[in-house]
């Protein structure tokens, strides 16, 4: 009977060892993988040390079991240490339930600070790009204005974006909308943006250079990126531009709406005041036709673009009509275009607002 007692707790102690050793050995290699993501790992390192000791401890009774075994001999004072060994391995038990549990709080709250950093990591990332989606008011030497409007969807960043440069007293502008809403959209934007603008500032054809944002979206692998853009270049009085599916800019004399010549031609020289699309929007064909027009902006004039969020939030959502919309920005209010309408439509904004109004200061 004596050799068949201390035969299994051979066997028991055996497993037990092997049972925290390997507890050891996990506990340490998740302290390296916590360590190599650069966080503190010492309750781990800690509960792979007890473990061990464990472990260790429970080895070294294995033999002497497996000697009484052998043996088949007991003295009182065997059966005391096998007894009080007991309340031991139940306190190590304890102590290594505790520690994991300790353990697992410790990861959930590294998991938890991870994902609040990621979440404060991509609130800059969305407020950066979402100011460089923007564009600032710009004045050359010779009082040529650009000034812009630029509100994104409130709690998102969105698609909609502005562009500005000047170079003595030539100007590039550029205005767009990609399709989407959140910091894909607005990194897509950001991107468009970048690459016609730059494309226009090198000296390529403002055809062209949309031609080239086209191929940029068209390479996008979700298949799904579309956009409507408009680009120009103003200098020497010329106003140079290509739209991409773009809504219509408007040419306005002193807050009147004027008349374009349809391809190349003077303001004024017959046509419905607009300068509508020059070829589709990019992103749908592969190879699109865009054409670069040219109108002569005499003094005073002024050139209105802007995407479709501005009728959206004011007009459909805000219950103004677009044609009141456009009046006020006509008649001189588009600086204040955001303040005065606001206070009509108290809501949060839905969708992006941007706008540009280029300015040829009267003579004399």
């Amino acid at each position: 009977m004596n050799r068949v007692l201390f035969s299994l707790a051979a066997v028991g102690f055996l497993a037990g060892s092997v049972s925290w050793l390997a507890g050891a050995r996990r506990a340490y290699h998740r302290a390296v993988a916590v360590e190599r993501r650069g966080l503190q790992a010492a309750q781990w390192r800690s509960l792979a040390a007890k473990d061990g000791l464990a472990g260790a401890l429970l080895l070294s009774l294995v033999p002497l079991l497996v000697a009484k075994t052998i043996e088949g001999r007991t003295a009182p004072a065997d059966w005391f240490w096998l007894v009080a060994v007991v309340p031991l391995l139940a306190s190590l038990a304890w102590i290594r339930r505790f520690h994991r549990l300790a353990g697992l709080i410790e990861t959930e709250a590294d998991y938890a600070q991870q994902q609040r950093e990621r979440a404060h990591q991509e609130a800059e990332l969305a407020s950066t790009v979402a100011t460089r989606l923007g564009a600032e008011n710009l004045e050359t030497p010779g009082g040529v204005l650009l000034r812009t409007l630029f509100h994104p969807a409130e709690g998102v960043v969105g698609g909609d974006f502005l562009g500005t440069a000047t170079a003595g007293e030539v100007v590039w502008f550029v205005i767009g909308d990609v399709t989407g809403h959140g910091l894909e959209a607005a990194v897509k934007a950001l991107r468009l943006k970048d690459l016609v603008l730059t494309a226009a500032l090198a000296g390529m054809r403002l055809g062209d250079a949309l031609a080239l944002g086209n191929a940029l979206l068209w390479a996008d692998p979700s298949g799904e990126a579309l956009a409507t853009v408009f680009v120009a270049r103003y200098g020497e009085g010329v106003l140079r531009y290509a739209n991409a599916g773009h809504l219509p800019g408007h040419l306005l004399n002193d807050g009147t709406a004027t008349a374009t010549a349809g391809g190349d031609g003077d303001a004024g020289g017959g046509g419905d005041g607009q300068l509508s699309p020059t070829g589709p929007l990019l992103g749908l064909v592969e190879h699109p036709v865009i054409e670069e027009r040219e109108v002569a902006l005499a003094p005073g004039f002024r050139v209105l673009v802007y995407t479709d969020g501005l009728l959206e939030a004011y007009g459909r959502l805000g219950g103004l009509g677009d044609r009141e919309v456009l009046g006020l920005v006509v008649q001189g209010e588009f600086a204040l275009l955001h303040e005065r309408l606001n206070a009509r439509r108290p809501e949060p904004l839905r969708d992006d607002i941007a706008a540009i109004e280029f300015i040829v200061p009267a003579a004399g």
